[in-house]
């Protein structure tokens, strides 16, 4: 898993896809590209996945079906996994978290972009394909709101963006109902 996670960094890849019947597939630039080697058997798969998944996410696994945690790769990276089970096989989904905040600028955001940010009322949907920046984006605009003093949270990139997040989506309305009657404000809702 080692040689695969410094390949990912290496590339600048933004994804490392495992899974039974290919070899290894990275995402760079928006374009998939399988790594050199062997078609990937059961066997590997687990085996990769055992390297990095804790026995608590496992068990999530086999019970629920899937589990989603963050992995630190050294001081290399950092990695938001998916794991679950393809056709009884376990496979999974590696999303490399950018190390540190990017501005607006350096992602490529126009000005006016920035200034919606400062509007005492409003929506603003980050929307996109798998890999397209949505997450990136978000981070940046939650930076911009603690630098500016806007935010009273103490945001944390790389973990949850935002404290209201639960893909169940009872609980996800009872959260966003709750931020709104405390009167948060940003609130980010994002679908990981």
């Amino acid at each position: 898993m080692s040689d695969l996670l410094q390949l990912v960094v290496s590339e600048g890849s933004s994804d490392l896809h495992i899974r039974v019947g290919v070899p290894p597939v990275i995402r760079v630039h928006g374009i998939l590209h399988r790594v050199e080697g062997p078609v990937l058997k059961p066997e590997d798969t687990e085996e990769l996945m055992r390297s990095i998944t804790s026995e608590e996410h496992i068990q999530s696994v086999r019970e629920r079906g899937g589990a989603d945690f963050g992995f630190a790769f050294g001081e290399a990276a950092r990695f938001r996994v998916s794991v679950f089970k393809e056709k009884g096989n376990f496979a999974m989904v590696l999303r490399q978290i950018p190390s540190k905040l990017l501005t607006f600028e350096q992602i490529g955001i126009p000005p006016v972009a920035k200034e919606l940010l400062y509007k005492p009322r409003g929506l603003i949907l980050v929307t996109g394909p798998t890999g397209s920046g949505k997450t990136t984006t978000l981070a940046s605009m939650i930076n911009i709101f603690r630098c500016s003093g806007w935010c009273r949270h103490d945001w944390q990139y790389g973990q949850r963006l935002c404290p209201f997040l639960n893909r169940d989506s009872n609980i996800l309305i009872a959260n966003c109902a709750l931020a709104i009657y405390q009167l948060i404000d940003p609130v980010s809702v994002v679908d990981s």
